[in-house]
């Protein structure tokens, strides 16, 4: 997974330093971590990781607005 995600992140307008921040996500009122792409859940699905450790998938755009909140780069989602 994480070597998909690494190279979808240069395609997609991510940052493969991303994969070692934890960031808020307020869907589930708690800081979590990006495991990688879910190759199952489709082309463009992240997996993430809660601090509590559950996994679950989320849509590129959205993790993309939150991690951008969290490190104070507002929400230009074209970055």
């Amino acid at each position: 997974m994480r070597e998909a995600y690494c190279e979808w992140c240069a395609n997609s307008g991510f940052k493969e330093e991303w994969l070692k921040i934890k960031f808020f996500y307020p869907d589930v009122h708690q800081e979590v971590k990006i495991i990688g792409l879910d190759l199952d859940g489709g082309e463009h699905c992240i997996r993430l990781i809660t601090s509590d450790g559950r996994e679950f998938n989320a849509h590129p755009t959205k993790v993309k607005e939150y991690i951008l909140v969290s490190i104070g780069g507002g929400l230009d989602l074209n970055e």
